[in-house]
């Protein structure tokens, strides 16, 4: 069997969820008052209307938005890119500076990450560490 016949919920559900010290995975960690975020996507996963400056600002919503769905306001990301030898040195900076300007948008600090060679299309993997500013569960006693 292969991974697109499964699905990624159900791998997760009945493979993944095996191997972490939890019973249960969310797309945000709370741990106290700390949140923790890990996301990323293939480069090719973008619309054709997309610029390299789009791709680096939609690697950081997507991390920031399920953030704030769970009520964590981010402080602090890292981004990871794998990029093929051959790609445009003017793109990869546009990929730069858009993480770099929505990261400030959502005034975070971009405080590190990795630069990879990829022999396929490429990525941008994003880790945003945050403070929890209403945790629900706490809140009502769970």
């Amino acid at each position: 069997m292969k991974l697109k016949d499964l699905g990624e919920h159900t791998f997760i559900r009945k493979y993944l969820i095996n191997y972490t010290d939890l019973n249960k995975l969310d797309d945000v960690y709370i741990d106290g008052d700390v949140g923790y975020k890990l996301d990323g996507f293939r480069i090719s996963y973008a619309f054709n209307f997309m610029s390299s400056y789009d791709l680096g600002w939609k690697s950081i919503i997507a991390a920031t938005s399920d953030m704030i769905s769970k009520a964590v306001k981010p402080t602090n990301y890292l981004v990871s890119i794998g990029l093929d030898k051959n790609y445009e040195i003017n793109q990869a900076e546009d990929i730069i500076r858009g993480i770099s300007d929505a990261i400030h948008y959502y005034e975070g600090r971009y405080v590190g990450g990795d630069l990879n060679d990829s022999t396929c299309d490429g990525w941008i993997d994003v880790f945003v560490e945050g403070k929890v500013m209403c945790n629900i569960k706490n809140e009502i006693g769970e």
